[in-house]
């Protein structure tokens, strides 16, 4: 059954009427056991009935000054006797405080009718009032047995009483109070709020003033009621030897009984309020951990498990920035610079040898198609020309380094995770081949697109360049000339791919019997003293 079921079937009857009449007899109980074994002398009747050898004779009922006639005397008593076949009715005992009883729980009901009427129908113009009463539920509730106890010793308990037995009845109403109000938070936490709170909070919010027993006050407070309190009652009933009195023995009974009762109750909201959240928030931390940023979970209270969860709502929001910013950033910066400069902790100025094969490729005759297109058919024409050479890049290990107008410039280096650099050059580079042929066929753009790619493979210095407060992670050296000019001579040699004599001699010799290439006759490249053979790509055998 949902959450928001359960809520819409609560009511003051199921929550609060009938809990709170059990309850009341509960606690009475375990008031009346406190009384029994603390604040009262019942010595005269363990004697007459070691004597007598009867723990429940007509004289020992007369000398026991239990709590039968403290609450007779306070509570009323009703008894019918026929005589003559006429019913005499006899009523002795204030019974106007069972008045004051039921006045105080209608006066209950219309405190708490806008918290359940919202519950129920979900009406809008109770929720401000209902959000009322559910962050202030326990200070009610216990307020309101608080009053009632004290309502009901200055107008009957003390009226009732001599001087003698004033003390005694503070204390017995303070544990009669206290014992309510504890099993009453017993009840309620698990079977109301556990369920009720979906109604007033989304995932990932925080319950507003909304109080709880810490862990260790939970344990506490259980250990208190339910083990010390009980354990402390019958070691006085034994030590005074009560147990010779059938009423004791009764009263013991009843007493374990309660207790085993509200501590398998209390064994359960403990469950529910702690072990539950935690396995939920483990399988959260869990999704978490395999990308799932999504994940949010409700903070019903403020003790230590919504502290965890309130925490863990703001990393998984800090997590879900620090990816967003990543991907922005990883589409001005690549990616696998990011981690490098992350991992290596390096943001200095400065650069570092390494090997890599460049890639250049550009547009052929990109002047004169962009003089007849308007500035925004341009930036769509060159996006979409991007989106579709850029993908065999990115597959193949390499880091576009920029964009330069319609060119492209990428870097292939065990540096940043391409460890067979020319092979994934070269792969990359047929298969932009293969990418701008099929974004030609698809008539996205107007014209036809032809481009030059050069490669050329050596050593170079990546780093950052610029100043303390601005600059670039780039690479720069001879090699990243010789591959914008291998790029140049495409136009030249009238073939889309150009691979320098370096690049073609560290192809790997197996990789080398895939390609079908060309070498031209040498030629003059721009800063070079001697000319240099270059080659073409034409092709894979195996294609």
């Amino acid at each position: 059954m949902s959450n928001d079921v359960v809520a819409g079937k609560a009511s003051f009857f199921k929550f609060i009427v009938i809990p709170f009449f059990v309850i009341s007899i509960f606690a009475q109980s375990y008031s009346n056991a406190f009384l029994n074994a603390f604040l009262v002398d019942n010595s005269k009747a363990v004697e007459l009935a070691r004597t007598n050898k009867i723990s429940d004779s007509r004289e020992v009922s007369l000398i026991l000054q239990n709590v039968e006639k403290y609450n007779e005397k306070v509570q009323g008593n009703i008894s019918v006797t026929q005589t003559n076949g006429k019913a005499d009715i006899t009523v002795t005992g204030e019974f106007w405080s069972a008045g004051l009883r039921l006045f105080s729980i209608i006066v209950l009901y219309f405190w708490l009718r806008p918290f359940f009427a919202y519950l129920k129908k979900r009406n809008e113009k109770h929720k401000i009032q209902a959000l009322n009463r559910y962050n202030n539920f326990y200070r009610g509730i216990f307020s309101y047995l608080l009053a009632v106890h004290v309502i009901w010793f200055f107008t009957a308990t003390l009226k009732t009483y001599l001087p003698g037995d004033f003390w005694r009845a503070i204390v017995y109403h303070s544990v009669w109070w206290l014992c309510e109000c504890y099993l009453f938070y017993s009840f309620l936490e698990p079977s109301l709020f556990m369920f009720v709170s979906g109604a007033f909070l989304q995932p990932g919010v925080i319950a507003p003033n909304r109080s709880s027993l810490s862990i260790y006050g939970r344990l506490l407070t259980m250990l208190i009621f339910l083990v010390l309190v009980p354990m402390g009652i019958l070691a006085a009933y034994i030590y005074k030897d009560y147990f010779l009195l059938y009423d004791f023995k009764y009263n013991a009974l009843l007493l374990l009984t309660t207790s085993i009762v509200f501590l398998v109750g209390n064994m359960q909201l403990l469950y529910k309020s702690v072990q539950e959240p935690i396995d939920v928030l483990a399988e959260k931390m869990q999704k978490l951990a395999e990308g799932d940023y999504s994940v949010s979970t409700s903070v019903l209270f403020n003790d230590e498990i919504g502290r965890l969860k309130a925490n863990f709502n703001s990393m998984v929001e800090q997590l879900k920035e620090r990816e967003e910013m990543k991907d922005i950033f990883g589409k001005y910066v690549s990616i696998e610079i990011a981690k490098h400069l992350i991992k290596n902790h390096k943001v200095d100025l400065g650069g570092e040898n390494i090997i890599a094969t460049v890639l250049f490729s550009d547009i052929r005759n990109f002047t004169s198609m962009s003089e007849k297109m308007s500035p925004e058919e341009v930036v769509t024409m060159l996006n979409t020309y991007f989106a579709y050479i850029t993908e065999p890049i990115m597959a193949n290990n390499g880091v576009i380094n920029k964009f330069i107008g319609d060119a492209v410039m990428a870097v292939f280096t065990p540096h940043l995770g391409s460890e067979n650099h020319v092979e994934d050059a070269i792969k990359a580079a047929k298969e932009m081949r293969e990418r701008l042929a099929n974004l030609n066929n698809s008539k996205e753009l107007k014209s036809e697109i032809k481009f030059g790619i050069g490669l050329n493979t050596g050593p170079l210095i990546a780093g950052n360049i610029g100043t303390q407060k601005r600059f670039e992670y780039t690479v720069i050296g001879d090699t990243v000339n010789v591959a914008s000019r291998m790029e140049s001579l495409s136009k030249a040699l009238e073939h889309d791919i150009i691979l320098s004599e370096s690049t073609a001699e560290k192809i790997d010799k197996e990789f080398a019997k895939t390609l079908i290439l060309e070498k031209s006759d040498p030629v003059q490249i721009k800063g070079k003293s001697l000319p240099m053979p270059v080659y073409k790509l034409i092709g894979f055998k195996t294609d």
